[in-house]
């Protein structure tokens, strides 16, 4: 990168630079200053950056929550960092991480300034910004999947006799298999790729290359892998990977089965998807971002149309937008893998429009095409000085809209209200174990200990017993159950707040 920017124009350096800015100053303001923070986050990965910090391994690492992050954390927590914050800031800073790589990306298809438009393009969608910087950890799959297909391109490139380039790719797809559960999915379908392209320059040059570049990138994946399964046996006494990964494995394998099992019958009731195909497209079309999917069909659409329709030239003002894009069957990759992804959600029967954000990334290509198609035709109307001031202003809102939740009311109506409680329970001397809502924030703040663990089901609201508090949403489903409890007593909250507590009376 520092001989990028001895030989890149003005502008291009202008726009990479106000890309790692726009993402580093966000980063910093979030972790610093603002209480905002992801029901996910507070619920889960927060929480088990706090044990970290407090030396609890076995609640610090669970062998169905992935542990990158958390481990990351606590670095900035060993030198005196709060966990939450400690957590966002390992999340904001691969959210800063991936605009150098996804330029570097880009730059093998678009010119350099394009490049840099893709990469700011990046670090202005409002819901990149919203989910890298509250501290839950889909901002590491992002870098690391951006990281594995460059890296898989530059192994392409050199006809995979890179052992360097290889081991790099490894670790990417590591990296990419220890950030969330279903990473190893989509690791599985870049290997897979790249098994395919290997064979296929094989086949073409025909002779087959050295399969050294493949067995570091194997030897690297499949030591982070290894690694991952060190830490669960060390901190929770449990031999496996990935907990979660095995579970949906066993539940797909019933559902296909029919639950029929190891030779024994189960009988299973009637397979029922919680997420629709219907469903599965509204959320990958959210988590694509709405307005540069426009664009992204518009650019694939352009591509197209100059590689079949040898008459489409006036569909192009003056200079064709395709002359700037280098077209490459790698596109087939980014496409194969935005696919892959959503498959491997429906096969889990999981949707949440959060885990389709690596979609910005894999389409900018084609979005940068649109958005450059549209900027030419609108040369052709409009003054340059009103496009540029437009797309300025336009960045800025989608900036804005991003940071909306860092410094919104209810965060810190949450952030106040999870302190009162504290302070009501420390006049108690006694913080005890709370039982909450999936959705409570207030907890963590309240620094109580959880009573039932993560990634169990929520106890019946009418026998649950095993708790000292419970902390539950005055509108919440089963609050009236435990205030007619005969063994919960309520302690009264400001007014105003959005939760109850009660105790149990022993």
């Amino acid at each position: 990168m520092g001989k990028f920017f001895q030989t890149a124009d003005f502008q291009t350096r202008m726009l990479l630079t106000a890309s790692v800015l726009t993402g580093l100053v966000l980063t910093l303001v979030h972790a610093l200053f603002s209480v905002d923070m992801y029901r996910d986050s507070a619920n889960v990965y927060s929480a088990m950056a706090r044990a970290l910090a407090a030396g609890d391994f076995s609640s610090a690492f669970h062998p169905g929550i992935p542990s990158l992050n958390v481990l990351l954390s606590g670095v900035f927590s060993f030198f005196g960092m709060a966990p939450e914050r400690a957590l966002s800031l390992v999340s904001g800073l691969f959210y800063v991480g991936t605009v150098p790589f996804l330029f570097l990306l880009l730059k093998q298809f678009l010119p350099e300034r394009l490049s840099a438009v893709g990469a700011l393009l990046f670090a202005c969608a409002p819901k990149v910004i919203r989910f890298s910087c509250s501290a839950v950890i889909d901002s590491g799959k992002i870098f690391f999947l951006v990281a594995a297909l460059f890296f898989l391109h530059r192994l392409m490139k050199k006809q995979f006799r890179a052992p360097l380039t290889g081991v790099l790719f490894g670790a990417a797809l590591g990296g990419l298999s220890l950030a969330r559960s279903e990473g190893v999915g989509i690791a599985g379908i870049l290997a897979g790729c790249a098994v395919v392209c290997f064979i296929r320059h094989a086949v073409r040059m025909k002779t087959f290359p050295s399969p050294l570049s493949a067995v570091t990138a194997a030897a690297a994946w499949g030591l982070c892998i290894f690694s991952r399964v060190v830490l669960m046996r060390c901190a929770t006494g449990t031999f496996v990977y990935d907990r979660r990964i095995e579970d949906g494995i066993s539940d797909v394998f019933n559902r296909l089965t029919g639950g029929h099992a190891a030779g024994a019958a189960v009988s299973l009731p009637p397979a029922s998807p919680r997420v629709s195909w219907f469903d599965l497209v509204n959320q990958n079309i959210r988590g694509g971002y709405e307005l540069y999917l426009i664009f992204a069909a518009v650019g694939l659409l352009l591509l197209i149309l100059a590689a079949r329709w040898k008459g489409c030239g006036r569909l192009f003002p003056g200079k064709t937008v395709p002359d700037d894009v280098k077209w490459d069957n790698f596109f087939y990759i980014l496409l194969i893998t935005v696919v892959g992804n959503a498959l491997v959600f429906k096969a889990s029967d999981i949707a949440a429009y959060r885990y389709f954000l690596l979609d910005i990334p894999l389409l900018m290509v084609f979005t940068v095409t649109g958005i450059s198609w549209v900027w030419q035709w609108g040369e052709k109307f409009i003054c340059r000085r009103v496009l540029f001031c437009a797309a300025a202003l336009i960045l800025l809102l989608q900036v804005v809209n991003g940071a909306t939740y860092f410094f919104s009311c209810e965060s810190r109506r949450q952030y106040a209200c999870g302190r009162k409680v504290a302070e009501l329970l420390h006049a108690e001397k006694n913080s005890g174990r709370v039982w909450f809502r999936e959705a409570c924030i207030e907890w963590y703040h309240s620094g109580m200990r959880r009573a039932w663990p993560i990634e169990t089901a929520s106890p019946d609201v009418r026998t649950f017993a095993d708790f000292d508090y419970a902390l539950w949403g005055e509108r919440e489903s089963g609050v009236d159950v435990l205030a007619s409890r005969k063994d919960l007593r309520e302690i009264a909250l400001p007014a105003g707040s959005a939760v109850r507590l009660f105790e149990r009376i022993r």
